[in-house]
């Protein structure tokens, strides 16, 4: 089973990140993450693997 916290709890500029770190906010990986729907595919996920655990 995973235990999933929604992205929207903590935004990814909110880790703790070593001193002088800062994320780009052109890094492609920033972007992408403002453009998938994270909640949706992590229920999808867990609903797929709850079902096969179930077998």
């Amino acid at each position: 089973m995973i235990r999933y916290i929604s992205q929207k709890q903590l935004p990814l500029e909110g880790f703790d990140t070593p001193p002088g770190m800062i994320l780009d906010p052109n890094n492609r990986w920033v972007k992408l993450r403002d453009c998938l729907p994270w909640d949706e595919l992590s229920e999808s996920y867990y609903n797929s693997n709850f079902i096969l655990k179930q077998h």
